[in-house]
């Protein structure tokens, strides 16, 4: 099975892209966009939207393939795989985080990386029953359970230093 991304519009702005009014440059107000079948654009375009322009998947990097691999292996998620995206996004940037965290659930995944990390997995683990949780170190993404994942984390953070 392979799970198919939608694909958001080159303006990046995901599922506000089109859909609110927006100040232009000059002061003037744009409104949102009517997509051909008469709605409105709500970023992840059904593709009649006429200002979809999508974005070619063509980066790819080790911390990208072990994510889609594993979303693909695990069939997660089963809604919003948009999230997929924007992990993709993240992890073939220039500045792409070394080490993180990657949940994968039925609704959705979660990257979490960067100095705020412990908060946002605090937080997240509230709801946490059926997520799977992995850490990349660099090298590897690895299943871990969820009392291990901070540590787990931390631990590859100290080994980059």
């Amino acid at each position: 099975m392979t799970i198919t991304i939608p694909v958001a519009c080159v303006c990046g702005d995901f599922f506000d892209s089109h859909s609110q009014p927006r100040i232009r440059s000059d002061g003037s107000l744009q409104e949102p966009i009517a997509t051909a079948w008469g709605g409105i654009c709500w970023g992840w375009c059904d593709q009649a939207c006429p200002e979809f322009r999508p974005v070619l998947m063509d980066h790819t990097s080790r911390a990208w393939d072990a994510v889609i691999a594993q979303a693909n292996e695990l069939n997660l998620p089963q809604h919003f795989a948009c999230d997929l995206y924007r992990d993709w996004q993240c992890l073939t940037a220039d500045d792409a985080p070394e080490v993180f965290i990657w949940s994968a659930y039925d609704n959705g995944t979660d990257l979490l990386y960067g100095n705020d990390v412990l908060t946002w997995f605090t937080a997240m683990t509230r709801n946490a029953k059926d997520r799977r949780w992995f850490v990349w170190d660099g090298l590897t993404l690895w299943s871990v359970e969820l009392d291990g994942v901070y540590r787990r984390f931390c631990d590859a953070n100290a080994g980059r230093a």
